[in-house]
């Protein structure tokens, strides 16, 4: 059987006001007849110095501990800074099997009025990683806040209404704190920041009544396309007779190309590359097109640059790129149009022959 948790439910808020030695311990139990251990790890969301009026969220680095039996007792020492605590709990028993991973969070409140925080989960999809506008998801936030006071929610220099974002749930603890969770909806980034060739480097805030600034993590939208060029030998029917031009290259490229989604086509095959991070360049190479059983016939190159926001950019196409021999493509050439020429003529000379009615 799968180890149950006991006592306290999944995503289950602990408010923490008291000091440290008036507080009951932290406890997490597990029910089955064999269990073996329990797993845990803590992650610490504490506020930093004030920066630009506001506090920033910093992550502490987290305990990751296994400890044998049923029940854990976490040490107060975990929790002696104000803060947000989320603790992720597996339990394990003799036979392995696994309670799956339980998440538990401790708010520890004792000298501010306000704590709040986007869990790691989600914040680690984003934060300070620049993508576009389209390709966020909803962004959730737990904020806590005592005596019910107001706040405001901003993201940058827009301060958002109530109908920008969803309280999706309220809860009010003994010791006067309400936890409200919010949700930014996507819909709300995609069509507010959304501008072509435009950066947005947005914190994401809590304001309270009293005047205290909680960062939470910061939003960066990147809506600018990468850019890149071809070889300026490169252009439509270009003849290639020789080693030296076999290599194509695209250079000028813009930062942070994304080489897992950034495709070359020759002729809609799709062709090994060579990213260059430092000279900006991608390097890739042509065959002969006798290779592909048209000796006469060139090349057709298509590039998609992505980069790592999700940006797209397509080069203009290149038609028609002959690598080869000179003499062999005008010689096919030749051939076949002297062919065709002969071809017209002996149409005309043997033109079917109709004898002449006699007239009687």
């Amino acid at each position: 059987t799968i180890p149950v948790l006991t006592g306290v439910e999944d995503a289950t808020a602990v408010v923490y006001t008291l000091p440290v030695a008036e507080e009951p311990a932290a406890v997490i139990s597990f029910e089955d007849s064999n269990i073996k251990e329990i797993s845990y790890v803590i992650t610490a969301y504490n506020y930093g110095k004030k920066t630009n009026g506001a506090y920033e969220l910093v992550q502490v680095p987290g305990v990751d501990a296994t400890v044998s039996g049923a029940s854990v007792e976490l040490p107060s020492e975990y929790f002696e800074k104000d803060g947000l605590y989320e603790i992720r709990a597996t339990a394990f028993d003799d036979a392995t099997n696994s309670s799956g991973e339980k998440v538990y969070t401790y708010v520890v409140m004792r000298n501010t009025s306000a704590l709040a925080y986007i869990p790691e989960s989600q914040l680690e999809k984003f934060d300070n990683i620049g993508m576009r506008a389209m390709d966020f998801a909803d962004i959730p936030i737990y904020l806590y806040i005592a005596n019910d006071a107001d706040f405001t929610v901003k993201i940058g220099d827009n301060l958002l209404n109530v109908g920008d974002y969803r309280i999706t749930g309220t809860r009010m603890f003994m010791n006067q704190v309400m936890e409200y969770q919010l949700t930014i909806p996507q819909v709300y980034i995609s069509q507010t920041f959304y501008e072509d060739a435009q950066v947005y480097d947005l914190p994401i805030n809590i304001a309270t009544a009293n005047g205290q600034i909680l960062t939470l993590g910061h939003m960066v939208v990147d809506n600018v396309k990468p850019f890149g060029e071809f070889d300026s030998w490169l252009e439509d029917g270009v003849g290639c007779y020789d080693d030296t031009c076999k290599t194509v290259r695209i250079v000028k490229l813009s930062d942070d190309i994304d080489v897992r989604r950034t495709k070359v086509l020759v002729d809609g095959v799709e062709v090994e590359y060579v990213y260059d991070a430092d000279a900006k360049t991608i390097t890739f190479t042509l065959e002969e097109s006798s290779a592909y059983g048209h000796p006469w016939a060139g090349h057709n190159i298509k590039v998609t640059l992505v980069d790592t926001a999700g940006n797209e950019y397509s080069l203009p196409e290149i038609n028609d790129v002959y690598v080869g021999s000179r003499v062999g493509r005008y010689w096919i050439l030749g051939v076949g149009g002297g062919v065709a020429v002969a071809a017209a003529a002996a149409a005309a000379l043997f033109k079917p022959w109709k004898k002449k009615e006699e007239v009687l």
